[in-house]
């Protein structure tokens, strides 16, 4: 008996990994086809950035970023602030992670407007979202499990559809604190691509009532979609909210891109914090990750391996009746079933023909997400398609 308090649907204790592949106690393999949180993008036993964490740890191992400043933050800063340069001037706020980016965006959102006098509060988000587990987080997530199970808990933003033609022209955008933005709403209603048009939309109303524009960048920014973010960079959104694949599994760090217009108006100190904010080993990895993505060549990897999974995917989709629909891009992609099928029994199955999907212990629809580390090649990518086929063969004659 041990007393920890388990979130995990699976039974099972995991000792070892390496790669894209996972090793539990009785010694069986188990693919990571969901980078176990959409964030272990390079896989496992990643010597670079292991050797720059031992590195990092035989000089400095923390620093409060209320009482001093590294080397490495100050680096991790340039290098964000530099990729980002061709749409904006960022200004960097690094953070523990994705909840934290969110609720460090609505501080700072709110702080923007108190500062100018005008005291707003309401947020606008869409439908089906989530954005964290933290308080202001869930209260901005319009997932209708959490709206459901905490409403009487968390303050109520205002949801909006998914979809262009079903968005009303009754908002006074003017009312708004700020509005959080997805390029895709992954997990939560399986991998839904936003619409271009009905971003820059959106955006323009946020423009004309000057409420401040976030987009969340957590799980699809560094490389998932192929590309650096997953919002078309044509776009200047006045934030920016990036998490997962910075630290992709070796460190607990998010990073808050914030424009001119919006800091301006704030004195950094109003922002508040953590403890843990701006660690230097979790900046040495930020600053590792970016120049892997580089080296290795990781968002050239995304696309050629995406446009594999998605012919994997609709094959399947062909052959089975029961799928009603494949959606995603990257490396981030949905199978969507009709009613004749759970979701929780055919990741269960997986499982144990050994391979692991995001769980839909979130989800509304009936789906399953596939997103495996950016690493994968068209090997261990076949190795997955021949397990999802075979599940599905076992549930059609089943």
């Amino acid at each position: 008996m041990d007393y920890l308090i388990k979130r995990n649907l699976f039974d099972n204790k995991i000792v070892d990994a390496d790669n894209i592949y996972l090793i539990d106690e009785s010694g069986n393999k188990i693919i990571d086809g969901c980078s176990n949180s959409m964030n272990v993008n390079f896989g496992y036993k990643v010597d670079e950035l292991e050797k720059v964490i031992a590195e990092q740890l035989n000089s400095i191992n923390f620093m409060h970023t209320g009482k001093g400043i590294t080397q490495a933050a100050i680096d991790l800063s340039i290098e964000l602030h530099d990729m980002t340069s061709h749409i904006g001037d960022y200004l960097v706020y690094l953070t523990t992670s994705g909840s934290d980016c969110i609720e460090a965006s609505l501080r700072i959102a709110f702080l923007y407007h108190k500062m100018k006098g005008d005291i707003r509060t309401k947020v606008m988000s869409f439908e089906g979202s989530y954005h964290g587990s933290t308080l202001g987080a869930l209260s901005v997530s319009g997932h209708e499990k959490f709206i459901n199970m905490y409403e009487e808990y968390t303050t109520t933003a205002t949801f909006i559809p998914t979809e262009q033609e079903k968005f009303q022209n009754c908002y006074n955008f003017n009312d708004f604190s700020s509005l959080i933005l997805d390029s895709m709403i992954t997990n939560p209603i399986g991998s839904k691509i936003i619409e271009e048009d009905y971003i820059e939309k959106l955006l323009s109303k946020s423009i004309i009532g000057d409420c401040v524009t976030i987009f969340d960048e957590i799980a699809t920014s560094m490389g998932r979609l192929g590309t650096s973010f997953g919002f078309n960079e044509k776009f200047s959104p006045d934030i920016i909210c990036i998490s997962k694949g910075l630290g992709v599994g070796y460190a607990n760090i998010g990073a808050v891109l914030v424009s001119p217009r919006i800091m301006n108006n704030i004195e950094p100190s109003q922002i508040l914090g953590h403890t843990f904010n701006a660690t230097p080993v979790d900046c040495s990895v930020g600053l590792a990750v970016l120049e892997y993505l580089k080296k290795n060549k990781i968002y050239e990897n995304v696309n050629d391996m995406g446009k594999y999974m998605g012919k994997y995917l609709q094959s399947l989709k062909k052959e089975f009746p029961i799928i009603s629909k494949i959606s995603g891009k990257g490396l981030m992609w949905s199978i969507h079933f009709s009613n004749k099928i759970s979701s929780k029994r055919f990741i269960d199955l997986c499982f144990d023909k050994g391979l692991m999907l995001l769980n839909n212990e979130i989800g509304v629809n009936n789906h399953v997400t596939i997103c495996p580390p950016l690493i994968i090649n068209q090997k261990q990518l076949y190795e997955i398609y021949t397990i999802l086929e075979d599940c599905l063969k076992e549930i059609h004659n089943g």
